[in-house]
């Protein structure tokens, strides 16, 4: 058809010239749809036509109005150029089926990606629809850190403070003495796996201190600061 049809044949050249991102063309035989083609795959079919001088005996060529935005054939379901979103979904799942395919044999799901090409076609009959895509699902586990701190034992310091212990006499307090406190220290990585499984691993253990003040019944003059830190 293009051989025989210079003008058209430039016309269609000059869109892929402009940079529209998608040119299909759709092909019929007596009314009946058979195939959505791409225009590269078109013109080259053609030029090889010409190059063999081939012409054909009849023809009716039927331009359609081309949306200047790509997305335009993809949103609503009203026609673009002749085509319906949903036609572009069509066009989306042959696309998928002639890149999965076992070629030179006929298409059936044994020797087709037919769960993806499905999947494909699905999503844009949502775009199509204005369904907005679903959440992404778990592809890798969760994984957090967290520390584990058990107090593993204790001893004085020997150091002694004069506490404030009434607020009504400042001039005398009672003594405290300060213990050293040790600390046992778990690092622990948790990890969920996408179905719900988790697992717990200590990946470190380290040993910190702290320290609290311990009150006794020895009165102290001159205190100088109320008691803090107090030993539970």
């Amino acid at each position: 058809m293009l051989v025989s049809a210079p003008d058209q044949r430039e016309a269609l050249r000059a869109l892929a010239q402009e940079g529209i991102a998608e040119v299909d063309l759709a092909i019929t035989i007596e009314g009946r749809h058979e195939i959505w083609i791409s225009l590269a795959d078109a013109m080259e079919r053609s030029d090889q036509l010409f190059d063999a001088r081939f012409r054909p005996l009849a023809l009716r060529f039927d331009v359609p109005t081309v949306p200047t935005n790509a997305e335009a054939d993809r949103k609503g379901s009203g026609r673009e150029g002749g085509r319906t979103c949903e036609d572009t979904c069509e066009v989306v799942y042959e696309r998928c089926l002639q890149r999965t395919c076992t070629p030179g044999v006929p298409r059936t799901c044994q020797v087709c990606d037919c769960p993806t090409c499905n999947a494909e076609r699905q999503a844009c009959l949502d775009d199509c629809n204005g369904v907005p895509p679903p959440p992404p699902g778990c592809t890798q586990p969760t994984v957090t850190e967290y520390v584990e701190r058990d107090l593993a034992g204790f001893f004085p310091s020997l150091g002694l403070w004069c506490f404030i212990t009434n607020p009504f006499n400042t001039s005398t307090g009672h003594t405290f003495e300060e213990i050293i406190l040790v600390y046992e220290n778990q690092r622990i990585r948790r990890t969920e796996a996408c179905d719900g499984t988790v697992t717990l691993q200590i990946v470190d253990t380290f040993i910190t201190y702290g320290a609290c003040n311990l009150p006794t019944f020895f009165v102290c003059p001159f205190p100088t600061y109320y008691p803090f830190d107090i030993c539970p």
